[in-house]
C-alpha cells in the first residue's frame, strides 16, 4: 500500500481532481500476463511479472489501469519479469519505490543523471 492509495474520498478529489468515478486506485502490481497488446515482444502470455500500474495519472485511462483489481492493464515499459523464485507478495512492493527511485536520479529537476 503506498500513501496515495489510503487519501480519503474527499482529499483524494483535491489531490486528484481529474479521477472520475468509479475509479480503481493502487499502483504496486505482481501476476502473471494474461494477455499482451499487438506488436509487444519482450513479454508473452503466462510471464511472470511485476508493473507500475498507472490508473491516476492524469493522460493515462483511469480504472482499467489501477492495480486494486484482478486483470490490471500496464504500459510495456513499466512492466517487468520477476525470476521464478520470487514470491508474488514480495515483488509487489517493488514498482513504485524503483519508480521513486529513478525519479531522483534521473529526471531533469532531481538529480538528472544521464540514462543508463
Amino acid at each position: 500500500m503506498n500513501p496515495i492509495d489510503i487519501v480519503p474520498g474527499v482529499a483524494r478529489r483535491i489531490l486528484l481532481p481529474w479521477l472520475k468515478y468509479p475509479t480503481v486506485l493502487g499502483s504496486d502490481v505482481a501476476g502473471e500476463v494474461v494477455e499482451v497488446g499487438p506488436g509487444e515482444t519482450r513479454l508473452k502470455v503466462g510471464d511472470r511479472v511485476i508493473g507500475h500500474a498507472m490508473g491516476v495519472a492524469k493522460d493515462r485511462t483511469g480504472a482499467p489501469e489501477g492495480a486494486f483489481q484482478h486483470y490490471v492493464v500496464l504500459l510495456a515499459h513499466m512492466t517487468s519479469p520477476i525470476p521464478d523464485g520470487l514470491s508474488f507478495d514480495r515483488a509487489a512492493v517493488l514498482p513504485l519505490a524503483m519508480s521513486t527511485a529513478a525519479s531522483g536520479l534521473f529526471q531533469k529537476d532531481h538529480l538528472g543523471l544521464a540514462l543508463p
